[in-house]
């Protein structure tokens, strides 16, 4: 289990970049983050996913599989309704990410 986990945060440590990267190249933009800011993006996309995963395994124990990847699948959703709520922007399709920017 120790070792799936670990490839769960390696595959979203990839993905990240490559989507970053991706988007670094489209938009042929200089996104160069300070340096300042690299550790606390690090620290907080860690904090986030790793939250993610402890709660995910902790509603498997009061509910069904399907419920709770239904919830998780929906997880975007409910964020961009989030962001809508609280005025930060609307959810707008951006590259290959629907509900980015």
């Amino acid at each position: 289990m120790l070792s799936f986990t670990a490839l769960r945060f390696l595959g979203m440590f990839a993905l990240s970049w490559s989507v970053w990267g991706y988007h670094r190249r489209v938009t042929r933009e200089d996104s160069r983050l300070a340096r300042v800011d690299l550790l606390r993006l690090v620290l907080s996309g860690v904090c986030g996913y790793t939250l993610y995963l402890l709660l995910g395994r902790y509603g498997l124990h009061y509910t069904t599989a399907f419920s709770n990847s239904l919830l998780l699948a929906t997880a975007p959703l409910f964020a961009a309704l989030l962001r809508w709520g609280f005025r930060d922007s609307i959810p707008v399709a951006v590259g290959p990410c629907p509900l980015g920017a």
